[in-house]
């Protein structure tokens, strides 16, 4: 029994809105979404609007995820070596406080018992190292770490440096963090912004199918993707992960396979990647004839999972 498969993609999302109304608009007064379109007061005009400000909204949601991952990795840069010496400095102390390790806690470390708790998180991390280098610099002269430092085996070790990276570090976390905040701030603007689109797009696919029930890929003419795989079968949605091969077991022949990532995949046929791979683009779907019932998909990205949506029999 043919259905509709409803897109999951931002993107794909969007495009279906536009061309419904494109379509729509183009056909004039001999629509035939037009009574649809009074019965259940849907707006297209407003549909199509509201799906523009929320790919605005998807603009910055995806700038401000990205420009925080960048953010996190300068921090990342800048702070991890100097927490390595930061652990050999605590360790050298605390043999040198071995009488009264508690005094360890003067330089923002934590004691418990006789053993050194270091923070599990990025900021505390960086919260504490800070710490014991004002520690450090309230001596004028004096501080335990003097010899440590002066030491050739500890040369290495440039507190200066150490103070103005870590200061660089925190700020870089705290402007990554808050544009983690935008991001989900976006992210709720445009969902709630697509609320209506969506359900308006689903009433009209619906309808669509009913309409033409002897030609229901009729309805791909408003951009609707349309499946018509053997009755029983169910649609899947799954994830590739970063860098991998996942092979796909019981496809139904004349269903789709759809490519839900932000970049392509590959397909190949059998259960291992062997010759030379149909690539699929985002949002793109891929027809499943005889010989692909099981397929093999990589996700060639090194940085995110791959996501589809697949018909399989039961």
């Amino acid at each position: 029994m043919a259905r509709i498969l409803f897109p999951s993609r931002f993107a794909d999302q969007v495009a279906l809105v536009k061309k419904i109304r494109s379509k729509h608009v183009a056909d004039g007064a001999s629509s035939i979404l037009t009574a649809l379109f009074t019965e259940n007061e849907i707006d297209i005009n407003a549909d199509s609007a509201a799906v523009t400000a929320a790919d605005a909204s998807h603009t910055f949601f995806s700038k401000h995820g990205k420009d925080a991952e960048k953010l996190f990795k300068e921090r990342d840069r800048l702070f991890t070596p100097i927490f390595k010496e930061h652990r050999r400095m605590v360790q050298f102390l605390k043999g040198f406080y071995a009488k009264n390790i508690g005094k360890l806690g003067d330089w923002g470390v934590t004691v418990n018992g006789k053993k050194i708790v270091y923070p599990t998180d990025v900021l505390g991390k960086i919260v504490a190292v800070i710490a014991f280098i004002d520690k450090h610099q309230s001596y004028a002269t004096g501080s335990p770490l003097e010899g440590f430092l002066a030491d050739d085996l500890n040369a290495d070790i440039d507190m200066a440096a150490n103070e103005t990276n870590s200061a660089l570090a925190k700020t870089n976390h705290d402007n990554a963090t808050q544009l983690n905040l935008d991001k989900e701030t976006r992210r709720a603007e445009r969902d709630a912004l697509m609320v209506t689109p969506v359900a308006d797009y689903i009433i009209t696919g619906n309808f669509l199918m009913n309409h033409y029930s002897t030609n229901p890929n009729k309805a791909g003419d408003w951009g609707f993707t349309v499946d018509t795989s053997p009755q029983g079968s169910k649609v899947r949605n799954g994830f590739i992960n970063i860098g991998s091969d996942k092979v796909l077991r019981k496809l139904a022949v004349g269903g789709l396979l759809i490519n839900n990532s932000e970049f392509n995949i590959e397909i190949f046929k059998g259960t291992s990647p062997a010759g030379t791979p149909v690539t699929l683009a985002p949002g793109k779907p891929f027809l499943i004839i005889t010989g692909f019932g099981t397929l093999t998909i990589r996700n060639p990205d090194d940085e995110k999972k791959a996501f589809y949506q697949g018909v399989f029999l039961p």
